[in-house]
């Protein structure tokens, strides 16, 4: 689509000038020995009002700066383009004016004002009904990407956008909004990277000590709930009733075998636990985000015993 619809009206102001008819009236022929009478010069026509002169004024002023608009325009000067097409309007009231407007300040990506230049174009009365089609399919195109832009409301998601926008604008070979977004892709940036320094710098160090905490108490009450088992059967064996019926051998065994389990369970998940809080307290010590590059390292041990467990935490540097 060219960007002008139909070229500007340019004001002519035609002065016509009306001559007066000589006068050959027989009856006022002149006497016979006297010399006729030179013909009147015709009359000057009106002047033109000054209403009239400001008219043509405007429209000569609107004219040279539409033609400043379309030169920026197919060089690809967009918004450049786009101040001159809103100047020109300023000048003289033409509706292809703001469609050139509209379509200028779209491609420079300043999409509210092209919208509201679309909208404009569209309350002339004189707009024929496939560009009022055109017109709308604009609207629609320039309002999906305004919401696109209003449901970004971070940085990091504006930054997002931004580079889907760079991307088109580089495919539709549009040089002057590709550097425009550069720009703002730089002041995203910028605040994304404010965003994450002004998080806690050791919030996974407070994690790792915070979950292998949880854990380290979980094994520790299973194997409290273990060993309970253990003591329960063994205080049985222990009663007054020297004879076990079979039944109760079974249980016992069973009981047995419930808090052994319970109790190994229980001292892996506690070990498992400790290694974990222990690795978040070195980090949060060192104040290092990543596992300290050094000689030192977690070493953790465990054995089981008829009565119990045991659990060996070596830390070296």
């Amino acid at each position: 689509m060219s960007i002008t619809r139909a070229p500007i009206a340019i004001l002519a102001l035609a002065l016509s000038l009306s001559s007066s008819d000589v006068r050959n009236d027989a009856s006022a022929a002149p006497p016979r020995n006297r010399p006729s009478r030179t013909p009147a010069p015709p009359q000057a026509a009106p002047e033109p009002s000054f209403e009239q002169l400001e008219i043509a004024k405007r429209k000569g002023a609107a004219q040279a700066l539409a033609g400043q608009a379309l030169e920026a325009f197919r060089d690809r000067r967009f918004g450049y383009a786009a101040e001159m097409f809103d100047k020109a309007h300023l000048q003289f009231k033409d509706e292809n004016l703001l469609w050139n407007a509209g379509q200028a300040w779209e491609k420079s990506g300043e999409l509210k004002l092209a919208k509201d230049r679309y909208t404009d174009f569209l309350g002339y009365e004189n707009v024929p009904a496939s560009l009022r089609i055109e017109a709308g399919d604009a609207l629609v195109r320039v309002g999906k990407k305004l919401a696109a832009r209003e449901a970004a409301t971070t940085p990091r998601a504006r930054l997002d956008l931004l580079r889907q926008e760079l991307t088109d604008a580089k495919e539709a070979n549009n040089t002057e909004l590709a550097n425009k977004l550069e720009g703002a892709i730089v002041v995203e940036q910028r605040k994304v990277q404010a965003e994450e320094d002004a998080m806690p710098s050791d919030l996974a160090e407070w994690v790792l000590i915070g979950s292998g905490s949880a854990a380290a108490v979980t094994g520790l009450v299973l194997t409290l709930v273990g060993q309970g088992e253990l003591d329960s059967v063994s205080d049985a064996q222990r009663g007054d009733a020297p004879i076990v019926t079979a039944t109760t051998r079974r249980e016992a065994a069973a009981a047995i075998d419930s808090g052994e389990s319970l109790r190994l369970v229980g001292i892996i998940t506690g070990v498992a636990g400790l290694a974990v809080a222990t690795t978040g307290l070195i980090l949060l010590m060192t104040g290092s985000d990543a596992p300290p590059q050094t000689d030192g390292r977690v070493e953790v041990g465990a054995s089981l015993t008829p009565n119990g467990g045991s659990v060996n935490l070596h830390l070296r540097f």
